[in-house]
């Protein structure tokens, strides 16, 4: 069996120097994830059902409000959990 050369890492886009920092604003009202008393469930990995504690309503809103701006705005944005 071969193995497979390994891929060099791609360069980053570009380069902090020490001392500089990038910073933006979120145009929302931010939110602690408070739990809610609402629950849903699933299924785990054993394949047993559990539930699991839902994200507060306004928890929920707030993380629609940045994805939409996410998606309207120049912004690349990976993931929002």
């Amino acid at each position: 069996m071969t193995t497979l050369p390994k891929r060099p890492k791609p360069a980053p886009a570009f380069t902090l120097r020490p001392g500089e920092s990038i910073s933006f604003v979120l145009p929302v009202t931010p939110r602690t994830k408070k739990n809610s008393r609402e629950h849903a469930t699933k299924l785990a990995k054993t394949g047993n059902m559990i539930t699991v504690p839902l994200p507060s309503k306004v928890y929920r809103k707030m993380a629609d409000e940045i994805r939409i701006w996410a998606l309207t705005s120049s912004v690349l944005v990976s993931s929002i959990a």
